[in-house]
């Protein structure tokens, strides 16, 4: 997040008083930290067990997750919503079981990278000019 930060100043933005800051960056960053969530709850760290884990991820949920509903009010039911849905692994003692266990798969991993890929790239203006490189080069191997 820091190196993102750095290079694109505006696509992870949520200091309410910078005008980079957009609901869209709001919704970045969310994504993001609940990655890292996620990340918290599949952690194999051996110096903690379980439910350590758990604790930790769910302590960094209530500490790091929940000021997004303050930062977009407008989208707080959403938020709120995924919180509930993403918290809800720890339910399981093992949450590859859970009905949620979407969370933790590589796919969600990708699709936040594409996400975050087009968000930076839509930030460069560099998104509309993609489908034409993409032409040219199906163009090129024919």
């Amino acid at each position: 997040m820091e190196l993102c930060n750095s290079a694109f100043p505006g696509v992870l933005s949520v200091d309410p008083s910078s005008s980079l800051t957009t609901p869209a960056s709001i919704l970045m960053n969310f994504k993001l930290q609940c990655q890292k969530f996620i990340e918290l709850v599949k952690s194999d760290d051996v110096k903690m067990d379980a439910e350590e884990r758990a604790a930790q991820a769910l302590m960094f949920a209530q500490e790091v997750l929940e000021k997004f509903k303050r930062l977009d009010p407008a989208r707080k039911d959403m938020y709120v919503k995924e919180l509930e849905d993403m918290t809800y692994v720890l339910a399981w003692s093992d949450p590859e079981a859970s009905p949620n266990r979407h969370y933790l798969g590589q796919e969600a991993r990708d699709q936040l990278a594409d996400t975050m890929n087009s968000a930076v790239l839509g930030m460069t203006n560099q998104r509309k000019h993609m489908p034409h490189v993409h032409i040219q080069f199906r163009g090129s191997r024919s």
